[in-house]
């Protein structure tokens, strides 16, 4: 008669066991899928991302070589009224000189400045995406935690 209770009693407890474990290994699946979902989510923040920086920086390139094509065309007109007006073209080549220094130093001057905030706003979008990254797998694991204490405690009360 004891035997049979010790041997019910062991296959409740056995049972209760199987239960908590399958609890345990749902929720497990929910997480990682949940993980996964934000892993694509960051994956494709950071795609949107890189494609911005990359347009943004095809975008300079254009604007760049539009300048100096307009450098080049510029110049050659200068040559043709050199040609045609050779007292004058002293002055003006001097002064178209000194204007396009001028230019060319502001334009390395800005240059720097935008290679420099692109560099900036990309290192930002790093470290956001980065810091949202940490902060999603920190409440992963405080929910998966949560869960785990919430089924111990439900386990708990039905022990």
């Amino acid at each position: 008669m004891d035997q049979l209770k010790k041997d019910r009693e062991e296959q409740k407890f056995a049972d209760k066991q199987a239960t908590r474990q399958k609890l345990i290994e749902r929720q497990a699946e929910v997480l990682r899928s949940m993980k996964n979902k934000e892993d694509e989510i960051l994956n494709k923040q950071v795609e949107e991302a890189e494609e911005k920086a990359l347009k943004i920086f095809e975008e300079q390139e254009r604007r760049r070589q539009q300048l100096k094509e307009q450098i080049e065309k510029s110049r050659a007109l200068q040559i043709q009224k050199k040609r045609d007006e050779k007292d004058r073209e002293v002055a003006e080549q001097k002064q178209f000189s000194e204007f396009w220094k001028m230019r060319s130093d502001e334009l390395q001057v800005a240059e720097h400045i935008e290679k420099q905030e692109t560099k900036q706003r990309s290192e930002d979008i790093k470290e956001y995406l980065h810091r949202q990254v940490e902060a999603r797998q920190k409440k992963a694991e405080e929910d998966f935690k949560n869960e785990l204490a919430d089924a111990a405690r439900t386990q708990a009360l039905l022990d």
